[in-house]
């Protein structure tokens, strides 16, 4: 049983240190802006979002979102970003 723990350990640590998700090589980094990614949730201010063909990537504070040397940097500082919201209350006919 201990080293069933230990091993489970180690897995925890290896993984938290692999530094996450590959991101792809080319693609736009927009930084600085106020995101409201949610209705119902807080604004995240100096927010940071990855774009890369065509796909958000990334998206978080900025101390957590790690930006690539060759992303091209968009500084939307004092700008919003909002999330496509859906109105899914609708009437028809």
């Amino acid at each position: 049983m201990k080293s069933g723990a230990g091993l489970v350990v180690a897995t925890i640590l290896i993984a938290a240190c692999a530094g996450g998700p590959e991101l792809p090589e080319t693609g736009t980094a927009i930084t600085g802006a106020t995101i409201y990614a949610a209705p119902d949730a807080d604004p995240m201010v100096g927010g940071t979002i990855l774009v890369s063909g065509g796909r958000i990537v990334d998206v978080g504070p900025a101390k957590s979102v790690r930006i690539p040397k060759s992303y091209e940097q968009v500084d939307a500082a004092g700008q919003f970003a909002v999330a496509g919201y859906w109105n899914s209350h609708t009437h028809l006919v």
